[in-house]
Parts: C-alpha cells; structure tokens; sequence
C-alpha cells in the first residue's frame, strides 16, 4: 500500500487508519510511532480513531473485521496520547488495563515520587519472550525517551535527565503473542525537588 511521505507536519488520515489497522510496513510503522510520540495533534486524531474503533466494536459485540489486530492496535493507540490532555479520568490518571480488557502489566517502581538522580522502572512479566515498549513523556506530552526491551527492568540512560520538581508520564505496553495488547496504563512520576 502506497503511503504519502512522514515528512509533512501532520499524519495523514491514511497513515493512521493503516498503523491503527496495523497494514503498514515495519520501517513506516515505526516513522509513524515517532510521530505519534512527538506530536499532540496526530496523538488526538489517533485516539479518536481507536475511541471509534472500540465504540464500534463493543456495539457490534465482537471484533471489527474480525481482526484481533485491529482491536490491539486501537489499544496501542490510546497509549500515545496526551495523557494530560484527556478527558477520561480513569484513563488519565493511568489506570491499569486502559485498554479496556482488564488486562494489566503491574507496575513494581517506582512510585509517583522519586528522588532526583537515576531512576529505574520495574514490573512484572506477563510472559516468556514478550518484547515491552518503554515510553517517557512530559506532562506537555512531548517525547522524552523511548525504547524496547525483552526485560522487565529498565534504568533511564545517563543522558536522560529529569528536572526535579517536574511531573512526567511514562507507560509499558507490550503485544502478546495471541495479539491481544496490555499495558501499565499511564502512570505519573514527580522529581521530588533538590
């Protein structure tokens, strides 16, 4: 499937149909993600996307096209929005299971403070040999590190710094083998001041 280039300012409603349905190609996936990550505007089209998807979904009482996919991937979009900017509380706030089947990847640490220096997140493993996807925001909803990891423990490299006073979001998410997504939820973590 043809794609217009990830250079203009803004996704098109192709491009986001296609990472939501999961048709695009690894290397654009992964184009498209950053996107997402990076800029407020497509997050929102994104989130509205998998809202409609999942309304429509439960109205219908199964999945639409009968694509497990489509249904994980509308999950994993939730997961790049604003968290700040959401008028959901339950999903603001981080709740476990955001994606909407209860399922969870529990959080070990930290807490929703921590002490300025390095700080490590863990959590427990939902299975053997499921790839997680590690992302840290701020509460603008800017993009401060990402990455994927096979482990379920992970310290900030030395180069990520976090500004003591300031609130950020950060969440785990991971895609199981049978397709189905889940998450930490967003979760807040405050530098407690120097």
């Amino acid at each position: 499937m043809d794609q217009p280039p990830l250079e203009q300012p803004h996704l098109s409603d192709n491009q986001v149909s296609s990472y939501i349905r999961r048709t695009l190609a690894e290397s654009e996936r992964e184009l498209v993600a950053q996107h997402l990550a990076e800029c407020a505007a497509c997050r929102g089209e994104a989130l509205a996307a998998a809202r409609m998807l999942r309304e429509r979904r439960l109205r219908r009482g199964k999945s639409i096209g009968g694509s497990a996919a489509v249904v994980a991937m509308a999950a994993a979009a939730i997961f790049l929005w604003d968290p700040a900017a959401s008028d959901d509380p339950q999903l603001r706030d981080g709740a476990p299971g955001a994606a909407g089947d209860g399922a969870a990847i529990e959080v070990v640490t930290p807490s929703d403070s921590v002490p300025p220096g390095p700080v490590t997140f863990t959590w427990r493993s939902v299975g053997a040999d499921v790839p997680y996807r590690f992302s840290l925001t701020r509460s603008d909803g800017s993009a401060v590190w990402s990455t994927g990891t096979p482990d379920t423990v992970l310290m900030l490299p030395v180069d990520v710094n976090l500004t003591s006073g300031e609130t950020y979001f950060w969440y785990v998410d991971a895609l199981l083998l049978d397709g189905e997504s889940v998450t930490t939820g967003i979760r807040p973590v405050t530098v407690a001041p120097r």
